[in-house]
């Protein structure tokens, strides 16, 4: 090695960096928590398939991405293609959660616009009368939505054939 080259070491102990998790991992292929993540885009006429759009990333870095057809993936595989099957079959029930939602926060809101009627003021008397003890007024509200657990998201999560 000569005198203008430097020697370059690589650390013993990988540097760990915080993953979407929370958890810290190396930059090691087989030591870090890998996502993939996948659109499937509305159809738009085209004869190779709805277009596709495929990222990964680790830690909490900028993902890769690539958009495809969807012919170019060919089969998905089994667990994806149930999922896919599942959310399909999911779809009519989890619109019309999606719609009573909807209804129940414009009832919320149609309510909190309403004015709070307070009572009209008293005409005052002639003579100084002593300070009446401060009242607290009560606002009806609208009860929360239930805990996100329930509904149809959350039904049985197995394969439905088509």
């Amino acid at each position: 090695m000569s005198d203008n080259q430097k020697e370059t070491t690589v650390s013993e102990e990988p540097y760990l960096a915080e993953t979407l998790t929370g958890d810290r991992e190396p930059y090691v292929w087989d030591r870090a928590t890998i996502f993939v993540g996948m659109v499937i885009y509305p159809e738009d006429g085209e004869p190779e398939g709805r277009r596709v759009a495929v990222t990964a990333w680790s830690h909490r870095d900028a993902p890769v991405a690539v958009t495809c057809r969807k012919s170019e993936l060919g089969a998905f595989p089994k667990p994806m293609a149930d999922a896919l099957k599942q959310l399909r079959a999911d779809l009519p029930a989890r619109e019309a959660a999606s719609r009573e939602r909807d209804r129940l926060a414009a009832e919320r809101r149609a309510a909190s616009a309403k004015p709070v009627e307070k009572p009209a003021p008293k005409a005052k008397a002639a003579t100084k009368a002593a300070p009446k003890a401060a009242t607290s007024e009560t606002v009806d509200v609208a009860p929360e939505a239930g805990p996100v657990e329930s509904g149809p998201l959350f039904a049985g999560i197995s394969a439905v054939e088509e």
